[in-house]
């Protein structure tokens, strides 16, 4: 299966851009599909940090893991889904952009989803 990409222009610095989107507690802000989000321990983001992240997939919402497997700010990040419905894993870019301050591009590489009954 082919991996799903995206961008979006941003008029804000990369670092402000790093900072909202790898927030989890912001992703319902950004992510249509996303219903709730709970953090997994305490302390900074870091690679092995995870949430529980519940999603709607159609009429029903799917929790799931999400762990930080790569940690660059403020420019890369990666995730991959570990436990639940909805497998995949991303790269995610916060680029410099010729007409505004960043921009950003997440890829899904690529999606998966569990044999199961929706």
């Amino acid at each position: 299966m082919a991996a799903i990409v995206g961008s979006i222009e941003i008029a804000r610095r990369p670092e402000d851009v790093f900072a909202y989107a790898t927030d989890s507690s912001r992703f319902p802000e950004w992510q249509a599909s996303v219903v709730s989000v709970r953090q997994e321990g305490t302390g900074p983001l870091a690679v092995g940090s995870s949430a529980v992240v519940t999603r709607r997939l159609g009429r029903r919402t799917v929790p799931g893991t999400e762990e930080i497997t790569a940690l660059h700010p403020p420019r890369t990040w990666a995730w991959r889904a570990v436990g639940g419905l909805v497998r995949g894993q991303g790269p995610v870019k916060v680029e410099i952009c010729t007409k505004c301050p960043s921009m950003l591009q997440a890829g899904l590489c690529p999606p998966t989803w569990v044999n199961a009954a929706i």
